[in-house]
């Protein structure tokens, strides 16, 4: 069902649960209502069109679209967008090939 479906979009703060299968069915799930985020730039919005509720119901796959309102594709996308900030790399030691 819908509800199942949508929930395999979901990650909450665990960073590890940030896989390309992960991404893969988001895509499936999310695919026919990307265009109900004025972020994503590919499609002109269907919000008006499908509603508000519907787009509501969507509202885990707007973590699929980037900050230039493109689609992200792979995992390290997804994770870089979500856990690779400031705020949440403060904590992190330096790893192999890191600057720091």
């Amino acid at each position: 069902d819908f509800c199942s479906s949508i929930l395999q979009c979901y990650f909450g703060n665990d960073e590890s649960r940030v896989t390309q299968e992960l991404v893969t069915k988001c895509h499936n799930v999310c695919r026919s209502r990307l265009c109900c985020f004025d972020s994503f730039k590919l499609e002109s919005s269907c919000r008006a069109t499908v509603g508000e509720d519907e787009c509501e119901l969507y509202s885990l796959c707007e973590q699929l679209i980037t900050a230039d309102g493109d689609v992200v594709k792979t995992f390290i996308e997804l994770d870089l967008k979500e856990f690779d900030d400031d705020t949440s790399n403060s904590n992190r030691a330096p790893g192999p090939g890191s600057n720091n």
